[in-house]
């Protein structure tokens, strides 16, 4: 069964450890579950900061 767990950003961290956190290799079967659409998971936070800077968003 999946299941759904929310993690807090308001850290200030920006997602960045949340991103980290949820492609950890132990949480992901080594990342066999992680996938990434119209980005790429080696500069997904770039790419994330670079569209909230661009909607001013930041």
């Amino acid at each position: 069964m999946a299941t759904v767990t929310t993690i807090s950003t308001k850290g200030g961290g920006g997602g960045k450890a949340t991103l980290e956190y949820i492609c950890r290799d132990d949480k992901t079967d080594n990342q066999k579950y992680v996938t990434a659409l119209n980005c790429s998971l080696p500069t997904v936070y770039q790419e994330f900061k670079n569209t909230r800077e661009m909607y001013g968003k930041t």
